[in-house]
């Protein structure tokens, strides 16, 4: 057992009050007696790695070495209390940290540490990569570097994003990295890598809040790694210490560790080491299981009177499916895992109710786990079947669900989308929708290829759905359908204007704006598989321009990422003055790469900056990419100017391709292609020009992109690779504070600028 030494004797090993941002060290005694070969004393060290983390922002400071206390730190904030900068990020598999620790022998040492950590200060308006805890992992990122994300196996207990909520208490254990799945890159850790996390509650009252105080301990026994919050009865175990022995063998690093948007005082230490020949025998790993999960996914309002079951379970098994009289629909037929199963059945006028019971087959498993149980599982599914006659259907801001659809009697928008069929239009009268709750179309309530369904302003008129006071925005799961001539705006924060989720839409002439998070973005869930991922959609001549979210780095114009399968394209568009970016296609290692998307005849300008001026965020036109992951993603015949940082960036995706693009003007680099780590960089470029960047476009040292019909910036001139050059006169107009407008057709007038003259050359660059 540990003998604690006083405070005052634990202190006097360490230096005076000082600010470090440096790797810096620190003798300290342990809260024990000398256990077999173990050192009455302990080095300490201070260090700064990964993804975004900075010199300036994730520091060390001791403030009383009499009281034990020291300051981790990681941001710097304004005067009115709003974040300035941030430094690193807490992600699943690598994070961006401040961290103080030690080291600890695996063989020779068990530990218990904990600390009580003060929170300064939290970005009032958090991203959810912010946060403290204690950490343990298995290898140590390269002190100062942040081009390098430092991908590990680790035990924490931490404050950062759970769930939904930002930012609360839980544990996060992270396993499966081996030295062999980190050389197969991402795809690697995405296929081995495995993330258990769990906050200790998902109640808004315990999120953690500025000057509070919250005691964490964090163990290493001989059953594995033991987490527990002071107050709390529950205790969080990842079994197996060689969870976290797998990238070094003998070592184990633990701390005290503060990102992003997050400054800490830790005082009140505990260490006490003790020896594992000792220490109490390792306790058997309870039987992991995994619950059976079911869905339904077909819709709950339907038009017409063949209704189309589609039912999914993560388990083989059985499915019976009842009506409401007791009569058998469906008796005992197969389901295959992770597959749907489909059906028709008839509905009559008004509510239909359906009994649904699935059996998982005896033994089943998934992953090698068993399921929980393999009892019947239950439920009721309710269908409400009703129709307008006739191929139009009329809404307006007045209409309500008594109207008959006729436009004496319009419908509302909710009871409209909820019962159309296909080859219906729904028109929509001018003027402002102000919603009271989200407009969520439904997967299921689908047109057809040769029938699609129409949602579009009536002629000469403007529909403006505001959301202003809904809790979410605009949702498309359904297929087919054309939407036309519609605004979106002003959902509340960290809500998305309008998310296509479904696949083969065209959506034209939309314009979203002011919205709490991204404008329109193509993305469906990460529970689900790529095979149903958005796919296949237009957004055509649409325009999304300040939309900006309460943490201020994460609403960008359009986006098409994380969950989107292939051939979305974006066509004459534009994005201007968006918080974030102008595009963001960014794809993360937990849920995989996505589909290649199109983006043809685009503009993307002033992003980063709102037009009041407002804000400072990332700014890129157009960002391609995310987490190395390889995407061949088309930009093509497009223009970037004025925005924030980059014009065009790959964002370490490392095969995009470039085709006939003009950047100007941009404030950091108009074009930056990388990748991430030793992959191979796959980049095309063609026919593309680099005029007045911030600085030299960088693409990776391909020698085979210098070429004579590209103009790369070299921080002076755009010039190619037989060393001719261009000058601003192949423009007609270079004044970055002209805007482009739409004509009739809804097509993208440059009004000169950047516009090539007769006598550039030909085929290089963005010609309209």
């Amino acid at each position: 057992m540990g003998l604690r030494k006083s405070k005052k004797a634990f202190a006097y090993a360490m230096t005076a009050a000082m600010t470090m941002n440096c790797m810096s060290m620190f003798s300290l005694p342990v809260y024990a007696a000398e256990v077999g070969n173990v050192a009455e004393s302990r080095t300490w060290n201070f260090t700064y790695f990964g993804q975004s983390s900075n010199e300036a922002l994730n520091t060390f400071e001791m403030i009383n070495p009499d009281e034990l206390s020291f300051k981790l730190n990681s941001c710097s904030y304004n005067e009115d209390g709003s974040i300035n900068k941030k430094g690193g990020k807490f992600t699943t598999y690598h994070d961006g940290i401040s961290y103080y620790y030690t080291e600890i022998d695996a063989d020779l040492e068990n530990f218990e540490l904990t600390g009580t950590f003060t929170v300064d200060y939290i970005n009032p308006t958090a991203d959810g990569q912010e946060g403290f805890g204690i950490l343990a992992m298995d290898s140590l990122g390269e002190h100062g570097v942040s081009s390098t994300n430092h991908y590990t196996n680790s035990a924490a207990i931490l404050a950062t994003k759970f769930s939904n909520l930002k930012d609360t208490i839980g544990t996060r254990f992270v396993s499966g990295i081996t030295k062999d799945v980190l050389a197969e890159g991402d795809t690697g850790i995405a296929a081995a890598g495995k993330n258990v996390s769990k906050a200790y509650s998902l109640d808004e009252k315990d999120l953690v809040k500025q000057g509070e105080s919250y005691t964490l301990t964090l163990k290493k026994t001989n059953t594995g790694f033991e987490a527990e919050l002071e107050g709390s009865d529950e205790e969080r175990i990842m079994y197996g210490v060689d969870k976290l022995l797998q990238l070094d063998s003998e070592k184990i690093y633990v701390g005290f560790a503060a990102a992003r948007g997050c400054n800490v005082t830790v005082s009140d230490i505990s260490m006490k080491i003790t020896d594992p020949k000792t220490d109490p025998a390792a306790l058997p790993a309870p039987e992991e299981t995994v619950d059976v999960k079911t869905k339904t996914n077909s819709p709950t309002t339907y038009a017409l009177e063949k209704y189309p079951f589609v039912y999914t379970a993560n388990a083989d098994g059985k499915l019976t499916v009842k009506d409401a009289e007791g009569k058998e629909l469906v008796k005992d037929a197969a389901i295959k895992a992770n597959t749907d199963y489909t059906n028709e059945f008839n509905l009559k006028a008004g509510e239909n109710k359906f009994a649904v019971e699935f059996t998982p087959s005896e033994g089943y498993k998934i992953d090698g786990l068993s399921l929980t149980s393999y009892e019947t599982a239950k439920s009721t599914l309710k269908v409400k079947h009703q129709k307008y006659e006739g191929k139009a259907i009329y809404v307006s801001p007045e209409g309500t669900a008594k109207g008959d659809g006729t436009e004496k009697a319009p419908l509302d928008i909710a009871t409209a989308t909820s019962y159309v069929a296909p080859g219906q239009t729904i028109y929509l009268a001018g003027g402002t929708y102000e919603m009271k709750s989200g407009l969520n179309i439904a997967r299921g309530i689908n047109g057809t290829e040769k029938a699609p369904i129409t949602l579009r302003s009536k002629d000469g008129e403007r529909a403006v759905f505001d959301f202003s006071k809904a809790p979410a925005g605009m949702q498309l799961w359904g297929n087919y359908w054309h939407v036309y001539g519609i605004d979106v705006c002003n959902t509340p924060g960290n809500i998305k204007g309008l998310q296509i989720a479904g696949s083969n839409n065209k959506v034209e002439l939309v314009n979203t704006y002011k919205n709490g998070d991204t404008g329109l973005q193509i993305s469906g869930t990460s529970s689900e598989g790529m095979d149903k991922w958005p796919a296949n959609n237009l957004i055509l001549n649409c325009t999304s321009y300040d939309n900006c979210d309460p943490g201020m780095n994460n609403a960008d114009g359009f986006a098409a990422k994380i969950t989107c399968g292939e051939g979305n394209v974006f066509k004459g568009c534009i994005a201007y003055n968006n918080l974030d970016d102008g595009w963001d296609l960014f794809a993360k290692i937990e849920s995989g790469p996505i589909g290649a998307v199109t983006i043809d005849s685009c503009v993307a300008y002033a992003n980063g900056t709102l037009t009041n001026g407002e804000g400072n965020g990332d700014g890129n036109g157009f960002k391609l990419g995310g987490d190395g992951i390889a995407v061949p993603h088309v930009l093509k015949n497009s223009i970037s100017f004025n925005n924030n940082t980059a014009g065009i960036t790959s964002n370490s995706d490392p095969a995009v391709i470039l085709e006939n693009n003009t950047s100007y003007g941009n404030k950091g680099l108009n074009i930056t292609l990388y990748g991430k780590g030793n992959a191979a960089l796959q980049f095309v470029a063609k026919n593309n020009i680099s005029m007045n960047g911030g600085a030299a476009d960088t693409y990776g040292d391909m020698k085979s992109l210098k070429t004579k019909d590209n103009y790369f910036f070299d921080g002076k001139q755009a010039i190619n690779a037989s060393g001719e050059t261009l000058s601003e006169d192949i423009f007609e107009k270079v004044d970055v504070t002209i805007v482009p407008t739409r004509n009739e057709d809804g097509s993208i007038n440059m009004n000169g600028l950047l516009e090539l003259k007769e006598n550039a050359t030909k085929g290089i660059g963005a010609r309209f």
